[in-house]
């Protein structure tokens, strides 16, 4: 679904910006290696510009998939006592929704409380800007790499990793497994 941030996203950055000695201890609105969100250098009404809405969605339903996949792929390689924990994260990746908010920020969040991945138009736009520096035939493989990758590393943070760098790696191994190696 599109849409504007609403009450409750702007009750979260309120929390933010008025308790930042919460940040990164996982207090309301805040959860490890939050970011503050970037700027995006468009004018006018945000929009879905360059991307179909179902191809976001798509990419995110194969991402999703993925990374479930290589969470569960790891659950072996934990200590006996984090196992569920991972299995459930697993559980919670496959149930994972997407939110395509209508903002120039550049920006992709886990939103836990809501079991939502949201991405802003403003993200889509600077990865397709990125993508128009490549070749013509380069340019839609580069698009969904990213944005595959970004994808996977907020549906790690979904699953209860805090790591940032498990993130990472998690967010590469999915999308280099579910649309191609990133290079």
């Amino acid at each position: 679904r599109l849409v504007v941030p609403d009450k409750a996203d702007l009750a979260r950055v309120r929390a933010r910006i008025s308790n930042p000695e919460l940040e990164g201890r996982g207090g309301p609105g805040f959860g490890p290696g939050f970011g503050p969100r970037a700027r995006g250098a468009g004018s006018g009404a945000p929009a879905l510009r360059g991307w179909s809405e179902s191809e976001v969605r798509e990419l995110f339903s194969r991402t999703r998939k993925g990374a479930a996949e290589v969470l569960r792929g790891r659950i072996g390689d934990l200590p006996a006592d984090q196992r569920l924990a991972a299995l459930r994260g697993a559980e919670r990746i496959g149930q994972s929704g997407l939110v395509i908010e209508l903002s120039h920020d550049v920006d992709a969040r886990a939103d836990q409380a809501r079991n939502e991945v949201r991405v802003t138009t403003g993200l889509l736009d600077a990865i397709d800007a990125e993508a128009k520096k490549l070749p013509a035939a380069e340019r839609t493989a580069f698009r969904h790499k990213a944005l595959s990758a970004i994808f996977g590393h907020e549906l790690a943070h979904q699953g209860g990793i805090s790591s940032e760098r498990f993130a990472d790696r998690i967010g590469i191994t999915t999308a280099n497994e579910t649309v191609g190696k990133l290079t």
